[in-house]
């Protein structure tokens, strides 16, 4: 759960989108409850109906930060397979149907 923690403290301090959190295959109910949870520890605290991280929670964001940092970049862009053609060999000759020929 602590790395869940530390992603929500990370979108809430960067005013960024729950986006990251549902591909992190959390609910809406998940984030409520971990909002809840957060501000029951003292990690968040509401200011003018707008949630902010206390010094408590900043201090727990940067000791997990490696947590939700990725470090290796090869996992950064993953490939895309699903729409590869397959290498055809040096010696195929390819020839269009004439029905397809638009010229």
């Amino acid at each position: 759960m602590k790395r869940d923690e530390i992603l929500l403290l990370n979108v809430i301090q960067n005013s960024g989108s729950v986006g990251r959190l549902l591909r992190e295959n959390m609910t809406y109910k998940d984030i409520s409850e971990l909002i809840t949870k957060l501000v029951d520890k003292g990690l968040l605290v509401y200011v003018d109906r707008k949630l902010e991280l206390t010094g408590e929670g900043k201090e727990f964001l940067e000791k997990g930060r490696d947590i939700i940092r990725e470090t290796n970049k090869n996992l950064w862009i993953k490939p895309e397979n699903s729409s590869r053609v397959k290498k055809f060999d040096k010696s195929f000759i390819f020839l269009p149907n004439n029905t397809e020929l638009d010229f």
